[in-house]
């Protein structure tokens, strides 16, 4: 079986929803915290091969959306060299999705009123709805995905890659 290391596979790992809620924040908080490790390994690979373009010594006071979207326009502009570029834009526009679900599950409140359902409770971004352990591994799954994903932006990016 041959392996195309330049495409990410749908589906790289898939968590299953055993209803233990607990178990599920704990798999979404893991795999956030990778995530984000993955936008910063990217922006950094990127921007170090676009430094004429940008202010490099502005990057630690850009949020990880701005990452994502100047990563996105540096991509545009050709600055990175991968065989997969398209599909690799058209993921950053859906890594700014995944940043504000991974903010809605990491740092919104969950609650329970005696022996009611576990809910989420509302913000600006989202609504008072109740809180599924499908919903967190769905999102844990999709979050890595996006890591390995943001992995081949930063392998792509790095200095021996765009020597070839």
């Amino acid at each position: 079986m041959e392996m195309n290391t330049d495409e990410v596979p749908d589906k790289v790992f898939c968590y299953s929803d055993d209803g233990d809620i607990m178990r599920a924040l704990g798999c979404l908080t893991f795999e956030a915290a990778h995530f984000e490790g993955a936008i910063e390994s990217a922006y950094e690979a990127v921007a170090a091969v676009a430094a004429n373009d940008i202010d490099v010594s502005a990057a630690h006071a850009l949020t990880l959306s701005n990452k994502v979207k100047l990563c996105a326009k540096l991509l545009k502009r050709g600055v990175v060299t991968c065989p997969n570029l398209v599909e690799m834009i058209d993921f950053l526009r859906h890594a700014e999705q995944l940043i504000r679900g991974r903010n809605i599950a990491i740092h919104g409140r969950l609650y329970q009123l005696f022996d009611g359902p576990l809910m989420r409770a509302s913000t600006k971004h989202s609504a008072h709805v109740p809180a599924s352990s499908a919903e967190m591994y769905d999102l844990a799954t999709a979050l890595r995905i996006g890591s390995a994903n943001l992995s081949l932006i930063a392998l792509y990016a790095a200095p021996t890659a765009q020597a070839q």
